[in-house]
């Protein structure tokens, strides 16, 4: 099972060698119902040698090394270090631009016009990203929905991958949820046209793609 480093107000848990997730909470209260973004916070067993160094605690995996001075979040108290990138990381409340981020896709460009603006997304040029999931409403069992958690703690996910951008959506989608995929006639012939059409016309329409042998998948009326 993971790595799970905590004391009163922080809590650490090292998902794989190269993702980690970090909490930060004052009244020492830290979540662990499924989210709208994670829903498997536990990815199988991972190799994480614990230290400290001075004042300092110190995680160490395969591929990243975590300093942390166990006291709120700064970027003087808390780095991860990317050994075979060479690039660090310093704790920072702009998420999106951590590591010159390379943003996510846009769910929709309806209404665009020009320029719009993405979030954050899981790779960086400088070899990592973060991204919080302390926003994101989580489900409470009892009532059978997503409900908003307590505001204030600091949820967010240390993803190191480097150029490794396989491993990094893989192990993305074991921690998120896969994707469903749209159903195979969606993939097909679609006929759609902002016409007012009556039953006998679009009939024509259909017949029309049957006398011509044209495949038609979906008709949208």
């Amino acid at each position: 099972m993971s790595k799970v480093i905590s004391s009163d107000k922080y809590r650490i848990t090292v998902l794989t060698d190269r993702l980690i997730r970090l909490e930060y909470s004052e009244e020492g209260s830290f979540e662990d119902r499924i989210s709208r973004m994670a829903v498997k916070r536990d990815l199988g067993d991972v190799k994480a040698v614990v230290s400290h160094e001075g004042d300092a605690l110190v995680v160490e995996t395969d591929q990243l090394v975590l300093r942390y001075d166990e006291k709120e979040f700064t970027s003087l108290g808390l780095s991860i270090t990317l050994k075979n990138f060479g690039t660090c990381w310093h704790y920072s409340a702009e998420y999106p631009n951590s590591g010159q981020n390379l943003r996510e896709t846009a769910r929709t460009l309806d209404e665009a016009d020009g320029a719009i603006s993405l979030g954050s997304g899981i790779f960086g040029r400088e070899g990592y990203a973060v991204i919080s999931d302390g926003d994101s409403p989580v489900f409470d069992d009892s009532l059978e929905e997503f409900v908003l958690r307590k505001a204030g703690n600091i949820d967010i996910f240390f993803f190191g991958y480097g150029r490794d951008y396989y491993g990094g959506l893989k192990d993305y989608f074991r921690l998120c949820g896969k994707t469903p995929l749209i159903p195979r006639y969606a993939l097909g012939n679609w006929w759609s046209r902002f016409f007012k059409y009556s039953e006998e016309s679009y009939t024509e329409v259909v017949d029309k793609f049957e006398a011509e042998q044209i495949p038609l998948s979906v008709a949208v009326i």
